[in-house]
């Protein structure tokens, strides 16, 4: 029966799984992401962005539209905020083709600023992308969450 409805409405189907891959993919790059930033692993962070992301960070008044850009941001804010701990909730993903997703989240970051340690509330969202088979950060913008 199943073969039968699947020859039928083979969008039903293919929505259903795709559904499901990018739920994976997208939990796989949120823990990419966590893991790296915890890390404060730059090469690590770098790693999930595709060469032609754009970037707009909580602290940058441009947009950046180069990895050496994006690289010196995290080297920065990593220098500044250590130690930090972040997490992430709220986590929502969307396709919107065949190698499109969205991805939105919000985060928690703890970090030490002028010896000081400050909770940073935000709001993360992504667009991830297929590159050379490889999913991959192609626009990222994160701002702090409104009082």
């Amino acid at each position: 029966m199943k073969k039968i409805l699947s020859e039928l409405f083979p969008s039903i189907f293919k929505k259903a799984s795709q559904l499901n891959d990018v739920i994976t993919v997208g939990e796989q790059l949120f823990a990419h992401w966590v893991t790296a930033v915890n890390r404060c692993d730059v090469n690590a962070v770098m790693q999930l962005f595709a060469a032609d992301a754009i970037f707009y960070g909580t602290s940058t008044k441009t947009l950046i539209t180069s990895s050496d850009g994006i690289r010196q941001y995290f080297e920065q804010a990593f220098a500044q905020l250590q130690p930090l701990s972040m997490s992430i909730d709220n986590k929502k993903m969307l396709s919107v083709s065949d190698n499109a997703m969205l991805l939105a989240c919000s985060d928690k970051w703890v970090v030490k600023l002028d010896g000081q340690q400050q909770v940073m509330f935000g709001r993360l969202v992504l667009t991830a992308a297929i590159r050379q088979g490889q999913w991959k950060i192609v626009s990222f913008h994160r701002s702090v969450m409104p009082d």
